[in-house]
């Protein structure tokens, strides 16, 4: 009897300790989702032997906030190691297309943010929606190195 408690202990521990991830099921037309982490390196030098060129080190997360059944506003932000100059982002509305059978972005949405010396960068641009509408934000984050893409449906 202890043991089968301290095992049930254990796995709750267990469980509580790492992360989970949900998935929803997303239309074919969308991307997959891409990894919230990267670490990555141009440089393949021996890993025994110090290399000159820093690792950069991107996240970022995607979301969005109704504040009307006609107006939300995208949150998007970014982060980046020390070794990173800047960071650069776009983000847009998307809407759904029936007739091509995709997302098309929505003329005059896309907005670009740029901050540099910095290693976060957050952006919240507001858009009008119908409330007929398929939406969906599409955002990227670029640093020196690498560029990181992100698509969040609204429902």
């Amino acid at each position: 009897m202890k043991k089968k408690l301290i095992c049930t202990l254990l796995t709750a521990i267990l469980f509580l300790c790492t992360g989970a991830a949900a998935f929803a099921e997303e239309p074919e037309e969308m991307l997959p989702a891409e990894p919230s982490e990267y670490v990555i390196s141009e440089d393949s030098a021996n890993l025994s032997e110090p290399s000159a060129q820093p690792l950069t080190v991107v996240k970022m997360a995607i979301g969005y906030k109704k504040t009307s059944s006609t107006k939300v506003t995208a949150i998007v932000t970014g982060s980046s190691s020390a070794s990173a100059t800047y960071l650069h982002s776009t983000v847009c509305l998307q809407k759904y297309s029936s007739s091509k059978k995709k997302y098309v972005t929505v003329s005059g949405t896309t907005v670009t943010k740029k901050v540099t010396k910095m290693h976060r960068i957050e952006h919240r641009p507001v858009y009008s929606i119908s409330a007929s509408g398929k939406y969906r934000i599409k955002a990227t984050i670029k640093d020196n190195d690498t560029s990181m893409t992100r698509y969040q449906t609204i429902s």
